[in-house]
Formats: structure tokens, C-alpha cells, sequence
């Protein structure tokens, strides 16, 4: 890491960055840049949708620069479209860039000299980035998705979250080519959980005894997340101490109520104070309720990318239930973690593995510093590492 990269992050549209939305990705390359501030080893260009606060934000990091794209530009937007029209006649033009903010970045990039890499984070593989191809620089993909790639994929490498997203590439890329870098997590995570009056406060004030067993859910309330499953697997318990906090939405900061966080919400109210669900909730607030739990679940029914909810609970203590959920289990280990199948048998072994740890606190505390000491591979630091590595020939 002597001589210094010169890469260009081009971040997810509709996602600002510094992060003042939220978002996994433009946190994830927050911490990439407040790492760079203190290693200084990339000569960073971030190119990220625009947002005021974002703007301001940016004028903090000394290293990064910040182009911002701003697609509610009226001149742009007509341009882009005439392009895109023009594409329904003339052939050549049909391979055109088929969204505004892809468009600008293209016409940013051209410009640039002297760049080893541009790492596109857009969350799917996106038409359109054919173009790129023509550009000077090397294009790597960065990955947080599980996805199977497009037939013929135009990029010079894939950068993925775990070795199971990696498998589908490796149908068109060299094991050289296709590289992990593990997720990370905030700092504020890693910070000290042991203050016993303040838990007992906050458990007071949301109406848990210090008997209560609380176990923590945090994440969007899909049918592909389990929530149906863990509240059932609650519910299912005779251990009454045992209650349930669910922490999500069906998506993100303001998103609207579905048909299943409806049903969740009615298992809720139906279940005696046993399962309460609080909504969504920024980073930092979530911190209090981990400290406040006991056991953390993610019962995950689909096929999970990576482990970035698992990290947050390693680092904050808490012994975790897990399912064998693809990219998951490769954050997580045995020490610290119940891992279980997903088979029919689901809502049973869920309860099962709750109780067996509601009535050992000896274990619980033991899988929770195990945790703490695994969480610390996925620290701002090894990622910042990691991330450069994985642009090294």
C-alpha cells in the first residue's frame, strides 16, 4: 500500500453520501472514507446523487473529493432524454445509458486522466454499463448482493460481501478477478454495553422486568426475513419471561405499511405484551435496545448476501439465532451463534434454541464474548484494508 490508488467510488443513485439518509451502502462507504481521512492511502473521487446535506456534510473530508449529480436538472434531463429518444431510431443508441445519473457519471469519467479504478455500488446490475467499457480506467463491480450475473458482464472485477455471492460470478470471471471484502460496521457498535442502570432504566420505562428474556429482531418486516416465523416461535413458548422486540419497516425510513407488517403488528397486539414492534429506527437509537436484550435473531428464510445485522450484535455482546442463510454464516461461528436449517421444522427449532438459551445465562454471556472478539474483523479499519486489497493485481 506504498503507492497511492487513485479510484473514483461511483455510489448508488438515490442514495447520498456521507450517509444522511440511512442507506447500507453509502454507510459502508462513509466509513471508507472517514478511514481514508485517517490512512490517506486512496486519492478518492466520490461521485454520489445529490443532497444538500450531503454536500455539506462532504466539506469535512479533506482526501475525498465529492462530485454531486443532481438529476432534477431541467437542461440534463432534456438532453438525456433527446439521447434516449434518439435511440429508438438509431440503433447504435439503443446500448445508451438508460438513466439520467448513469449518463452524467459517464460524462464525468471521460473527463477524468490518471484513474486506476472506478468501483460502481449500484445495488443491481444496471443496463448501460457497456459504455463504461470505453472508458480509460479499469471498472470493478462491488457486489451486496446475492445475483446471478448477466450472460455476458462487461466489468474487469467483481467485488463481493461473501464467498457465496462470489460462486455465480465464477462462471465468467478467473478466481483472480472475483474478490470478497467483508461488510463492517459502525464504530459507536464496538462501544461499551455494560452499564446495568441505564438497561434497567430503559427496560422499566418499556415495561421488562429484569426476568424477562428479550430477544432482539432488527430489520425490514418481509416474509423473506422470518418475522412471521420467529413471532410464531414466541408465541409458541410456555415460558411466558420470554418476550420478543421487533425493530424495521418493510423497507426503510418512511415506508409504507404492507399487508404483512400489518399481520405482524396484529400478532402483536394479539399476544399480551409477549412481541412489540417499535418501527423503524435509525442506527445510533437501536444501540440502546441491543443493550438493553438478551439474545438476537435472524431467521432469515431466503438467502442472506452477507451478515451486517449479525456484526452490530457480535459487536454489541448478544448471542445469536441464525439461520443457514447463505453469505450469513460465513460472518458468524458456532461459538457465538445458534445456526439452524431452514426446513419445516423452522418455528419449532426457533423456540427451542430461545428457550435453551433463556435458561442458561452462563452460555448466553460466554457465546457474547466470543462475539465481541469475532466482531472485531469487521471494523471500519480491516475494511478500509480489505477494500484496497481487493483492487490489487
Amino acid at each position: 500500500m506504498c503507492m497511492k490508488n487513485k479510484i473514483v467510488v461511483l455510489g448508488q443513485r438515490g442514495e447520498p453520501i456521507p450517509a444522511v439518509n440511512g442507506g447500507a451502502v453509502s454507510t459502508l462507504m462513509q466509513l471508507l472514507i472517514e478511514e481514508n481521512e485517517k490512512e490517506g492511502f486512496l486519492d478518492l473521487i466520490v461521485i454520489s446523487s445529490y443532497n444538500y446535506e450531503a454536500k455539506i456534510k462532504s466539506s469535512k473530508y479533506k482526501r475525498t473529493k465529492f462530485i454531486y449529480i443532481n438529476e432534477d436538472s431541467i437542461i440534463l434531463k432534456i438532453v438525456f432524454h433527446l439521447l434516449r429518444d434518439l435511440g429508438k431510431i438509431i440503433p447504435k443508441l439503443r446500448k445508451c445509458i438508460n438513466t439520467n445519473y448513469l449518463w452524467q457519471a459517464y460524462c464525468y469519467l471521460k473527463k477524468m486522466k490518471d484513474i486506476d479504478w472506478v468501483v460502481v455500488e449500484e445495488g443491481k446490475q444496471i443496463l448501460g454499463y457497456w459504455q463504461f467499457k470505453q472508458l480509460p480506467m479499469k471498472t470493478a463491480y462491488h457486489s451486496h448482493l446475492y445475483e446471478i450475473p448477466d450472460e455476458f458482464p462487461l466489468y474487469d472485477r467483481i467485488i463481493t460481501v461473501s464467498s457465496f455471492c462470489s460462486k455465480p460470478w465464477l462462471r465468467f470471471f478467473s478466481s483472480s478477478q472475483v474478490k470478497v471484502c467483508c461488510n463492517a460496521i459502525q464504530e459507536y457498535f464496538f462501544s461499551d454495553s455494560k452499564n446495568e442502570k441505564k438497561r434497567e432504566s430503559l427496560r422499566r420505562e418499556l415495561g421488562y422486568t429484569d426476568n424477562d428474556i428479550l430477544v432482539l429482531y432488527i430489520g425490514r418486516i418481509k416474509a423473506i426475513k422470518g418475522v412471521r416465523e420467529l413471532s410464531q416461535a414466541v408465541l409458541l413458548s410456555k415460558d411466558n419471561r420470554i418476550k420478543l422486540l421487533l425493530i424495521g419497516s418493510s423497507e426503510f425510513a418512511g415506508s409504507k405499511i404492507t399487508e404483512y407488517e400489518e399481520y405482524i403488528d396484529k400478532l402483536a397486539e394479539e399476544s399480551n405484551g409477549r412481541i412489540r414492534h417499535i418501527g423503524y429506527l435509525p442506527n445510533q437509537e437501536i444501540c440502546n435496545f441491543s443493550k438493553i436484550s438478551d439474545i438476537q435473531c435472524v431467521p432469515s428464510m431466503g438467502e442472506e448476501a452477507a451478515g451486517l445485522v449479525a456484526i452490530e450484535a457480535m459487536a454489541m455482546g448478544l448471542p445469536l439465532i441464525v439461520t443457514k442463510s447463505g453469505g450469513l454464516v460465513e460472518y458468524v461461528s458456532k461459538e457465538c451463534a445458534v445456526i439452524l436449517e431452514r426446513n419445516d421444522d423452522i418455528v419449532n427449532n426457533i423456540k427451542n434454541a430461545i428457550e435453551d438459551l433463556a435458561d442458561d445465562t452462563a452460555k448466553r454471556e460466554k457465546m457474547g464474548k466470543v462475539g465481541k472478539e469475532r466482531a472485531k474483523q469487521f471494523t471500519r479499519k480491516e475494511f478500509y484494508r480489505n477494500f484496497i486489497k481487493t483492487l490489487e493485481d
